[in-house]
C-alpha cells in the first residue's frame, strides 16, 4: 500500500510539475506578447510624436516664410508709397514726415538744421524743345548728381515736378551755404543733348532757396521759407542761392 501510495503521489507530482511548467510557459508567452504589444505601442507613440514634431516644424517654417514675405512686401509697398519711381528719391509724401523727424532730433540735440529747396531752371524748355523723355533724363541726371554730392547728414527728396528738397544738419551757416553751392556747381556741369542731333545740347542749372531752423519752427514753415527763398533766387537771375530773409 505504501508503494502504491508512493506511485500515486509520484504520478500526481509529475502531473503537477508538468502543469506548473505549462502554466509557466503560458505566462512567459503572455509576457512576451505583452512586451511585444508594449514595444509596438511605444514605437507607434514615437512615430506619432515624430510626425507631430515634423508637422509643427513645417508649420513654423511656413509661418516664418509668410511672415518674412509679408515684411518684404510691406517694405516694398512702403518704399513704393514713399519714393519717386523716376528718380528713386523719397517723394513729397515722405518729405514732411522725415523732415519733421529730423527737425525734432535737431531741436532735442540742439543741432543746426536747414532745408534747401531747389528746382531746375527753365525745365519746361527741355520738354518743349527736346521732348518729355529728355526731360525725364534731366531729372534723373540731377537726382544722381545730387546724391553723389550729398553728405551722410543730409537727405534728398523729389518735392514735385522739377523741384527737389534737401534736409541737412550742419555746424555753421557758411558750411550749409558751401554745401548748397557745391550741389549747384555740380548740377551746372551737366548738359543734355538732343536725341537726333548730338550737336544740339543745353546746359542744366538750378536755383536754390535755403532756410535755417528757428525756435518753434515746424517742417511746414521751413518748407514755406525755403520756397520763398527759392522764388527770390529765380527772380534774381536763377542758378544762384538765396537764403530766407527771416533766419
Amino acid at each position: 500500500q505504501s508503494d502504491e501510495r508512493e506511485k500515486v503521489r509520484s504520478k500526481y507530482k509529475v502531473m503537477f510539475d508538468t502543469d506548473q511548467a505549462l502554466l509557466k510557459n503560458q505566462l512567459l508567452e503572455q509576457n512576451k506578447e505583452l512586451d511585444k504589444v508594449s514595444l509596438e505601442n511605444a514605437a507607434q507613440k514615437q512615430k506619432l510624436q515624430t510626425m507631430l514634431i515634423i508637422i509643427i516644424s513645417l508649420s513654423v517654417i511656413v509661418l516664418i516664410f509668410f511672415i518674412i514675405r509679408q515684411l518684404k512686401n510691406s517694405k516694398v509697398l512702403n518704399r513704393l508709397a514713399n519714393s519717386d519711381s523716376l528718380t528713386d528719391l523719397a517723394n513729397r509724401r515722405y518729405t514732411f514726415t522725415h523732415a519733421e523727424n529730423m527737425l525734432l532730433i535737431a531741436k532735442k540735440n540742439d543741432q543746426r538744421f536747414a532745408m534747401i529747396m531747389f528746382d531746375i531752371d527753365h525745365f519746361k524748355r527741355f520738354n518743349d524743345d527736346f521732348g518729355h523723355q529728355k526731360g525725364d533724363e534731366v531729372l534723373r541726371l540731377v537726382a544722381k548728381k545730387v546724391r553723389e554730392n550729398t553728405t551722410e547728414t543730409a537727405n534728398i527728396y523729389r518735392y514735385g515736378g522739377e523741384e527737389f528738397c534737401i534736409t541737412a544738419y550742419f555746424d555753421t551757416i557758411n558750411d550749409i551755404i558751401a554745401f548748397a553751392d557745391c550741389i549747384r556747381l555740380a548740377i551746372a556741369k551737366l548738359a543734355i543733348r538732343k536725341k537726333h542731333d548730338i550737336t544740339a545740347k543745353r546746359a542744366i542749372s538750378a536755383s536754390f532757396g535755403l532756410a535755417i531752423l528757428r525756435p518753434f519752427t515746424n517742417s511746414s514753415v521751413l518748407v514755406e521759407r525755403a520756397d520763398r527763398a527759392l522764388y527770390i533766387a529765380k527772380t534774381h537771375g536763377r542758378n544762384r542761392i538765396e537764403i530766407a530773409p527771416d533766419i
